[in-house]
C-alpha cells in the first residue's frame, strides 16, 4: 500500500495531517513551537464544539449580527485581561480558547449568512429559534424572554418571523 494511512475515523484529513506531521518531528527531536500550536488549535476546536453544544449551533449563531459577536469577544477579552492582571495564567489562556473559539464562530456564521444562496438561507433566518423568542426591532437580534432577564425592555418587540 503507497500514500498516506486512512484518516482515523473522528479527525478530517487537516488534523490526521498534523499527527502525522508531529510524529514525524518527534521523531526527528523538533517538537517545540509546533506541538503546543497543535495543543492551542485542539482546545480552540473543542470549545467550538461546546459552544455548538451549549448554544444550539449554526442556528442559534447566525441570528447574530456583527455587534453581538464583538460583545461577546469583548466579554471574554475583558475576562482575559483580568486574569492576567492577578496572574491567573490557566484563567488567562482560557479566555483566550474561548477568545478565538467565538472568533470562529463569527466568521462562520458570516460565511454563511453572505454565501450566494442567501435567499434560502435568509428565510430560515426570519423563523424565531425557538417557541416564544421575539424578535427585537430596536437591537436587530431574537430576545431570549424564557429566562425572563430581557434587556429589550421597552425596546419594540414582536413574536413570530422577523420582518
Amino acid at each position: 500500500m503507497t500514500g498516506a494511512p486512512a484518516t482515523p475515523a473522528g479527525l478530517t484529513d487537516h488534523e490526521w495531517a498534523v499527527v502525522r506531521a508531529l510524529r514525524a518531528a518527534r521523531a526527528a527531536g523538533e517538537l517545540g513551537t509546533l506541538e503546543l500550536m497543535t495543543g492551542a488549535y485542539r482546545d480552540v476546536r473543542q470549545r467550538r464544539l461546546e459552544q455548538d453544544a451549549e448554544q444550539g449551533g449554526p442556528t442559534h449563531d447566525d441570528t447574530n449580527v456583527p455587534e453581538d459577536w464583538l460583545r461577546l469577544i469583548l466579554k471574554f477579552y475583558r475576562r482575559g485581561y483580568d486574569a492576567a492582571s492577578t496572574q491567573d495564567l490557566a484563567g488567562f489562556r482560557d479566555c483566550l480558547i474561548h477568545v478565538a473559539a467565538l472568533a470562529i464562530a463569527g466568521v462562520e456564521s458570516h460565511d454563511r449568512r453572505h454565501r450566494k444562496d442567501r435567499p434560502a438561507a435568509e428565510a430560515s433566518l426570519r423563523r424565531p429559534p425557538y417557541p416564544g423568542a421575539c424578535w427585537c426591532h430596536d437591537c436587530g437580534v431574537w430576545d431570549d424572554r424564557r429566562d425572563g432577564r430581557s434587556h429589550h425592555a421597552g425596546h419594540r418587540l414582536s413574536q413570530g418571523a422577523r420582518p
